[in-house]
């Protein structure tokens, strides 16, 4: 549901932005304030970014409980593994998404990227940040290709998800067609409009008449300078546990090690298990 309201506000968005790094700050700036509404459906998608980010980490806390309570098969570590792929380029794409408006916080969050990518081993060391920041002309050019690209692979992925869940470990399986099991459609319909309705009636309530820039850091809101570094560089919130840890180890190499570490030893942990 979150989703697809993100890819609708996507590309709505994407009939006013300009990828050019001369102009971009300028666009999100000329998008928010002068284009008709066009405030709701920028603040729609960076709420709804949020909302997607949190929705997945509390389905992987459910999921966590019911890894170490119950004996499951092996058909759910298939499941798990696409849903882990899920969250992984979801981060990607929220981080994607956040420097294309060429703020100062964004500006200096690739600068942060391109520091952990030093840590590769030699020849990725030099290509890849050279590959991001050859030019600053033709960076958001490729941020915003690989936005929407990494955006319809999750797309895709979410398909899997769901033929993977119905077809090995739901109670509602592809393969079995009792009509017993069937649901009237328009049941589906009715509860995904309710879902809609309390998360989003409220949301656009806020943004519309109390604060349209309530989840924004303010420092986002200057144009980016090289010349000026922020006083402190936060991520957004759902990569502060991730920045924690890097910046709690004195080496960066250890600290990217164990982030690593710690999105992936649940899975490890379940095929060991099986």
């Amino acid at each position: 549901m979150f989703f697809i309201v993100q890819i609708i506000t996507g590309i709505l968005l994407s009939f006013y932005y300009s990828s050019s790094s001369y102009i971009s700050f300028e666009s999100v700036y000329y998008l928010s304030f002068n284009v008709l509404y066009a405030f709701v459906i920028r603040f729609l998608h960076v709420v709804g970014s949020f909302l997607c980010i949190y929705f997945i980490y509390f389905h992987f806390l459910r999921s966590f409980y019911y890894t170490f309570n119950f004996i499951l098969s092996s058909s759910f570590l298939y499941v798990y593994a696409s849903g882990l792929l899920i969250l992984l380029l979801s981060l990607l794409v929220s981080f994607l998404g956040y420097c294309l408006c060429w703020g100062q916080m964004s500006y200096w969050g690739i600068q942060v990227l391109i520091n952990i990518l030093t840590i590769l081993p030699k020849p990725l060391s030099f290509l890849l940040p050279e590959l991001i920041y050859s030019s600053s002309l033709l960076i958001l050019y490729r941020f915003y290709v690989l936005h929407f690209l990494v955006s319809i692979i999750i797309l895709l992925l979410i398909v899997v998800h769901l033929f993977v869940l119905h077809s090995f470990i739901s109670s509602n399986s592809f393969i079995n067609l009792s009509s017993s099991l069937f649901i009237s459609f328009y049941l589906f319909i009715l509860k995904d409009f309710y879902y809609y309705f309390v998360f989003y009636v409220p949301v656009i309530a806020f943004i519309y008449f109390y604060n349209f820039e309530f989840l924004s850091n303010p420092v986002n809101l200057i144009h980016s300078s090289s010349l000026s570094t922020p006083l402190h560089i936060l991520p957004e919130s759902y990569y502060l546990c991730f920045y924690s840890l890097l910046r709690a180890l004195p080496s960066k190499l250890l600290g990217v090690v164990v982030v690593l570490c710690f999105m992936f030893y649940l899975l490890f942990y379940n095929f060991n298990e099986q």
